[in-house]
């Protein structure tokens, strides 16, 4: 992660130099709007003390790629809710109980890398995050996800897919998982009983790729239900 030190006050620089210290003010603006933005932008404390959710929030919600910079503790889910968007580690954190999901992805296209969580219900929803309501829309947000190289710690589930396809699982670790690794929901009625997820062939869970994962915990590495496997369509499961 890369620091800047920061600006002196206006009134501790002589008149010559002020248009100076504004044109370098004005440029270096315009590269942390490339670069991305930061919670603290958004009023975070990011000390891992201070419930930073607002904040983190309003760090999404700008629709730009996040800078996970510090160390960011939630107490409510994270809607992702623009195509394409990044969410990037930096060298912090996003620490939340077991009770709340981290980030729930609403929108298609977008990318985790490098992201460090601690705790959470789940560390990451692909997809509508109440697995048991089907989409109201006649297809499921939150397609080809990307959840790379990122590190969870202590989560009751790492990653669920919930009625979504395309994503790809790659190179993450996940350790101290209390339940479940990996979940697929969604696919063909459970052919044990058709009646308990009618119409949930609409949203299969397809070409899922999950690969060179180290995920380490109490309960079990992979989990699919409603009759889902991720390599009957066209997916595959690497780890295993």
């Amino acid at each position: 992660m890369v620091t800047l030190p920061p600006l002196p006050e206006m009134g501790q620089v002589p008149w010559d130099l002020r248009p100076h210290i504004l044109t370098l003010k004005s440029e270096v603006d315009q590269v942390i709007e490339r670069v991305g933005v930061s919670p603290m932008q958004f009023g975070a404390v990011g000390d891992g003390i201070a419930d930073d959710t607002l904040a983190l929030r309003g760090a999404v919600g700008s629709g730009k790629t996040v800078l996970i910079d510090n160390d960011y503790r939630i107490t409510a889910a994270i809607d992702v809710t623009t195509r394409g968007q990044i969410i990037l580690g930096a060298g912090g954190k996003v620490t939340s109980s077991l009770v709340n999901r981290i980030f729930v992805t609403l929108a298609d296209d977008v990318r985790y890398e490098g992201v460090h969580t601690v705790g959470g219900r789940t560390a990451y929803v692909l997809g509508p995050a109440n697995p048991f309501v089907l989409p109201t829309l006649p297809y499921a947000v939150g397609n080809r996800a990307s959840v790379v190289r990122c590190f969870a710690d202590g989560a009751a589930e790492f990653v669920r897919a919930n009625y979504t396809s395309g994503h790809k699982i790659s190179h993450n670790t996940a350790v101290n998982v209390e339940e479940f690794g990996v979940t697929l929901w969604g696919g063909d009625a459970n052919p044990n009983n058709p009646a308990t997820f009618p119409g949930v062939g609409n949203y299969l869970v397809r070409d899922v790729v999950i690969d060179n994962n180290t995920i380490v915990g109490k309960g079990m590495t992979y989990q699919a239900f409603a009759h889902v496997t991720a390599g009957i369509w066209g997916g595959s499961i690497a780890d295993v």
